[in-house]
């Protein structure tokens, strides 16, 4: 009986141990060295990708956004790339609630993280 309890115990603590995991959220992205460093809200470093041309634009808790060369390009938490858009003369604004929101010819563009336009209204 204890044996059945201990594994019991042991596949609850894995399970939610990896749920916990892969619920972080990223708190802080970081230039330093050539490397874009993402960290969660306990500090910890969680990934890391080189800068090359990249410059960040912005962060959400569950991606960020980078501007390289003449592309927009969302990441997500572990570095890995979501989606792009040619960045043609849109200026990113902000990137907030799983948005980001670029300026473009006197309009506002709302784009999710997979670069899918939601919404657009005039400056």
């Amino acid at each position: 009986m204890r044996k059945i309890v201990l594994v019991f115990f042991f596949f609850f603590a894995c399970h939610f141990g990896i749920s916990a995991q892969n619920n972080a959220l990223i708190s802080y992205v970081q230039i330093k060295n050539n490397w874009i460093n993402v960290f969660d809200n306990n500090g910890k470093k969680i990934s890391n990708m080189p800068q090359s041309d990249n410059e960040v634009a912005g962060i959400d808790g569950t991606f960020f956004v980078v501007i390289k060369n003449s592309w927009i390009i969302t990441y997500d938490i572990n570095c890995e790339r979501i989606s792009q858009m040619p960045l043609s003369n849109n200026i990113v604004k902000c990137v907030a609630g799983e948005t980001f929101t670029t300026e473009k010819n006197g309009w506002l563009i709302i784009y999710d993280k997979y670069c899918k336009e939601k919404s657009r209204r005039p400056i």
